[in-house]
């Protein structure tokens, strides 16, 4: 997360006793900046994350804008699509050898050679 004024990352912080956690604008916390935030209760802003997470499970609508807006929607990369191909293609050839293998031994054809090839292509 990042500052919205300064533009500086948060970072965890807890008070000295411990009891109180918080997020604290790291820019501000070095003095590099007089951000107006400084720091964040660290419960109030996980309730609002969880709040929003919880709104997009809910309205299926919300969480479509979400995705489009972080580009989810993408198409996949070029590279990843020939692989999908290449490997939806090797597929379908080792489903036909088994499923000839398979029908040459239930015609009685089967042999040692056969058996071999069948349990290397399921391999």
């Amino acid at each position: 997360m990042h500052c919205p004024f300064c533009g500086g990352p948060y970072t965890q912080a807890s008070a000295k006793s411990g009891t109180v956690h918080y997020y604290v604008c790291h820019r501000s916390n070095a003095r590099e900046t007089k951000c107006p935030v400084r720091r964040i209760n660290a419960k109030a802003l996980h309730q609002a994350v969880l709040g929003e997470v919880r709104r997009a499970a809910q309205h299926h609508t919300v969480m479509h804008r979400l995705i489009a807006e972080s580009g989810g929607w993408g198409t996949a990369d070029g590279d990843l699509r020939t692989q999908r191909n290449q490997l939806s293609d090797k597929k379908q050839l080792l489903g036909m050898r088994i499923a000839n293998y398979l029908k040459a031994i239930g015609e009685g054809r089967g042999s040692d050679a056969i058996f071999g090839a069948l349990a290397k292509t399921e391999a």
